[in-house]
């Protein structure tokens, strides 16, 4: 599973969503389905927040392949960085 970035709407939220996202986490990492995230503009941390749970893998500036398909992982960057980066 691939998350782009922005799970929640804001960079400070409360502590139940947080522990429900996790416990979803758990669920994941139980049935053995990878967790691969990007960081949006409105969880963008350093380091990311995801990076607490052991499942969750930051996928900035890394591919990873699923199947016959790759995918390269960037954060949200402000304006004019994409292009740098690219």
């Amino acid at each position: 599973m691939i998350a782009p970035g922005d799970l929640f709407d804001k960079q400070s939220n409360r502590a139940e969503p947080i522990a429900a996202f996790c416990r979803q986490l758990d669920r994941l990492e139980k049935a053995d389905i990878p967790f691969f995230y990007i960081q949006g503009q409105h969880d963008a941390d350093d380091p990311p927040w995801l990076s607490s749970h052991r499942w969750a893998q930051h996928l900035h500036r890394r591919i990873v392949r699923i199947g016959p398909y790759a995918f390269y992982g960037l954060d949200w960057l402000p304006f004019g960085r994409l292009q740098e980066e690219l």
